[in-house]
């Protein structure tokens, strides 16, 4: 269904850094191993649609069902998990230059927007 499990559900931050991996895997796979690398674009595209079911039209994505990030949800170093905005910049831009599908890089734009303006910090390190 394109969820990259986390913790036995689904986490819409999370989603996106195993994504960008599949992405680093599946772009240096070699041309022998394409019945893998179809299963692992196949992975990819699911997750992909998956993950941008969950950008609200204000660009901020939804936490609501995480099994890690969300209000409430894990700490790191005494202080709680937020969303990865830039692996889900970065993934939102990939997609798009591989694909052909605009659609992505306009929601690549959109979430830039909503983080940038709460945490330009997290978008820019």
């Amino acid at each position: 269904d394109g969820v990259f499990l986390e913790n036995g559900g689904y986490d819409s931050s999370y989603q996106l850094t195993s994504i960008n991996r599949a992405f680093s895997i599946f772009l240096h796979m070699r041309p022998e191993e394409k019945p893998m690398s179809d299963r692992l674009w196949d992975a990819i595209r699911k997750g992909i649609e998956w993950e941008a079911g969950r950008v609200l039209p204000s660009g901020e994505i939804s936490t609501v069902g995480n099994t890690r990030v969300y209000y409430g949800g894990e700490h790191f170093l005494g202080k709680e998990k937020g969303v990865d905005a830039k692996g889900a910049v970065m993934g939102f831009n990939y997609y798009p230059i591989i694909t052909g599908e605009a659609s992505y890089k306009q929601l690549a734009d959109k979430v830039f927007a909503f983080y940038g303006k709460t945490s330009r910090d997290n978008i820019l390190r």
